[in-house]
């Protein structure tokens, strides 16, 4: 399993004091496109590559959690989300 960046810890710690601050003690994320998307080589994935761009990652390549796949469907996820916003 890969650790995330730096960048992902200062994101969660800028939600969760913000939160508490406000009196909210728990939080949860959930990333709308796959962020574990991989080539064949290990480098990650151009996941910000419009649809129909042959860079844009297939579906195979992406382990993550996701509620839109590369292809454009969507996860059964999605129905659970809805509801909370």
């Amino acid at each position: 399993m890969r650790r995330p960046n730096g960048a992902f810890f200062v994101r969660w710690k800028t939600i969760l004091s913000t939160g508490s601050k406000e009196g909210i003690y728990g939080a949860f994320l959930w990333n709308v496109y796959d962020n574990e998307c991989a080539e064949s080589n290990g480098q990650s994935a151009p996941v910000d590559t419009a649809a129909g761009n042959p860079l844009r990652p297939k579906n195979n390549q992406c382990r993550g959690l996701w509620v839109v796949r590369p292809d454009g469907s969507t996860s059964s996820v999605l129905s659970v989300l809805k509801q909370y916003w």
